[in-house]
């Protein structure tokens, strides 16, 4: 598979006639076609923009608000719209008007503290999804990778199963000449044909999960299932050395670069605020009212309006609010003590993650190092087994079973690259290690 492009033709073909171009991706392009197209990354842009809106929204409790209001008012008294010897009779009450104009500007000047805690409260949220977001771009990375690889590693197994199928139909043609000539035997010949449909068996069988793989990397990336994708890079290209750091820098590392514990400290910031404002309602508040206010009896238009100002000082002091404030304490103590127990149980599955990626790929390596030299084995295997059996010094069954055992262990190396990559970059994603692409 070295510097081999894997064509993958999807389910959907092209008219008669009709030339698709077929899409290169590295792995690169899949991962920034990942980034671009996960709905979790785009639904974590959201909450920031929310997020945004939120501070702007706490901002606005601390400014000035400024409002203009008209009103006109009708009311018994004074003369009205009736006739006056009606009024005066008593069968109907008499009316008046009053048009009224203000301008008025409210300014909160103290409330318990819960402006100032709502703007903290507001800029940790937004951290909180500036940090959501970098983990969900970082998760399409990893969904983006793992896929490719997925893909890959299916593919070589499908080559595996082709190849092995030839060679049993080809065994099969070569079993039913020797017999014909009356060389070998019609048992010969019927073991060549169960080799043959059992490698049919086995193609049909890589050929579903192969399909399953590029259609989970297409719907990952947000491209169209029916595209003719042709994949770049090598599983071989794309499986790193096992070589390892000691296993506490791994750790360490965790505990610096992981998003999500950021996040969850972020949280437990959050609460501890909410617990400590959650009496402000029993502190006293104050606000300031300027207004400028004109009032006249006539009409809208009538130049005997009386022009006044309105200036005031409101202070609200509780005194008893019926143990509500009480209950939001338990409450907020409550969310405080649990987001702590959610950082310790997320730094212990931290680690758990690191060290369990940590000696898978130990494991992997090991195994990818015996399935490489198995494949050199197995080869040597199968020429040996086909040299004697053109000397008529083995049955038929030998080499059968040589190339089977070549097929198994090119198979088992498949599997065991894939599984080194995999084991990589679960420890690379659990150590906080990898990184996504810049945002445009």
């Amino acid at each position: 598979m070295n510097a081999l492009v894997l064509a993958l033709t999807l389910a959907a073909t092209a008219p008669e006639g009709q030339t698709v171009a077929v899409k290169r991706l590295s792995v690169e392009d899949a991962v920034r076609l990942a980034v671009a197209a996960s709905e979790r990354v785009r639904s974590a842009a959201q909450d920031l923009h929310k997020a945004r809106g939120q501070i702007a929204e706490a901002r606005a409790a601390a400014l000035p608000h400024v409002s203009a209001e008209i009103g006109y008012s009708r009311f018994s008294g004074g003369g009205g719209m009736y006739p006056p010897e009606l009024v005066t009779m008593g069968f109907l009450p008499s009316f008046s008007s009053q048009y009224t104009a203000s301008v008025k500007m409210q300014q909160l000047v103290y409330n318990g503290g819960i402006v100032v805690a709502a703007l903290r409260a507001a800029a940790l949220a937004e951290e909180q999804s500036e940090l959501g977001l970098e983990l969900s771009r970082k998760g399409a990375v990893y969904a983006a990778q793992m896929a490719y690889a997925a893909v890959l590693a299916q593919a070589a197994i499908l080559d595996v199963a082709k190849e092995s199928e030839d060679l049993a139909a080809s065994s099969l043609t070569n079993a039913r000449a020797l017999k014909a000539a009356g060389i070998k035997k019609t048992l010969d010949v019927k073991q060549a044909l169960v080799e043959l449909q059992n490698a049919k068996s086995q193609r049909f069988k890589a050929r579903t999960a192969h399909r399953m793989a590029r259609d989970a990397l297409l719907r990952i990336l947000g491209l169209d299932l029916g595209r003719d994708v042709a994949l770049v890079d090598s599983l071989e290209s794309l499986t790193p050395p096992a070589d390892l750091d000691p296993i506490d820098d791994y750790l360490t590392t965790a505990r610096g670069k992981r998003l999500d514990l950021d996040i969850a400290a972020k949280l437990e910031q959050l609460n501890k605020l909410i617990y400590d404002t959650s009496t402000s309602s029993r502190r006293p508040t104050a606000g300031l009212q300027v207004a400028y206010a004109a009032t006249s009896g006539e009409d809208w238009f009538h130049d005997d309006f009386e022009f006044d100002w309105l200036v005031g000082m409101q202070v609200k002091i509780p005194i008893f609010d019926g143990l509500a404030a009480q209950g939001k304490k338990r409450q907020a103590h409550a969310n405080l003590e649990k987001a702590r127990i959610e950082i310790d149980r997320l730094r212990r599955d931290i680690e758990k993650d690191v060290r369990s990626a940590y000696w898978r790929v130990r494991s992997a390596g090991e195994f990818a190092a015996t399935a490489a030299e198995g494949v050199n084995v197995a080869r040597d295997a199968v020429q040996e087994a086909e040299n004697l059996y053109r000397a008529d010094q083995v049955p038929a069954i030998v080499p059968q079973q040589s190339r089977l055992g070549l097929a198994q262990a090119r198979t088992n190396l498949a599997q065991a690259r894939f599984e080194l990559f995999a084991a990589m970059l679960d420890l690379k994603m659990s150590a906080g290690l990898i990184e996504a692409p810049p945002a445009k």
